[in-house]
C-alpha cells in the first residue's frame, strides 16, 4: 500500500514538473507583442476572441478548384476595440473549427507558421491546444 502511494505521489510530481516546464517554455504573449517578432517566441500562449471562421469549400468531383487558404480561425483582443483602425488580428490554422464559437474568447497555445523575420508581425499560427475563457473586465 505504501509502494503503490509512492507511486502515485512520484507520478503527480512528474506531471506538475512537466506542466511546470511547458509553461515556462511557452511565454504569453499579448497582441501587441505580436507586432513585432521575436525568434525565442516561436511557440507563445495569447488570449484571443474569435472574429471570424473560415472553413475551405469542398471541391465537387471531377472539378478543378483553385487551392483555398487553410482552414482556419481569425482571432483579435476584443471584438469592439476603442479604435477599430488598430486592430490586430492573428490568423490561426486549425481544423478543429467545430470547437470554435464566434465572439468567444480562448487560451491559445500556437506555434509560429512558416518564417517570419525578427521585427516583422505574426500573422499566422498553427493551433497547438487551446481552453475556453471568460472575458473578465479588469
Amino acid at each position: 500500500m505504501l509502494g503503490m502511494k509512492v507511486t502515485i505521489f512520484a507520478i503527480l510530481i512528474v506531471s506538475l514538473a512537466a506542466v511546470s516546464v511547458f509553461a515556462q517554455k511557452t511565454p504569453l504573449l499579448t497582441f501587441d507583442d505580436i507586432k513585432s517578432y521575436k525568434i525565442e517566441n516561436q511557440t507563445f500562449q495569447i488570449f484571443g476572441t474569435v472574429l471570424d471562421i473560415y472553413k475551405c469549400p469542398p471541391c465537387p468531383p471531377r472539378a478543378q478548384c483553385k487551392p483555398c487558404f487553410p482552414n482556419h480561425l481569425t482571432i483579435v483582443e476584443k471584438i469592439h476595440p476603442e479604435n477599430p483602425d488598430s486592430l490586430v488580428r492573428l490568423r490561426v490554422l486549425t481544423d478543429k473549427l467545430d470547437r470554435f464559437a464566434l465572439g468567444n474568447r480562448y487560451l491559445f497555445t500556437v506555434k509560429v507558421y512558416g518564417t517570419v523575420a525578427a521585427g516583422e508581425s505574426v500573422t499566422d499560427v498553427t493551433l497547438i491546444r487551446f481552453e475556453a475563457r471568460p472575458l473578465v473586465d479588469r
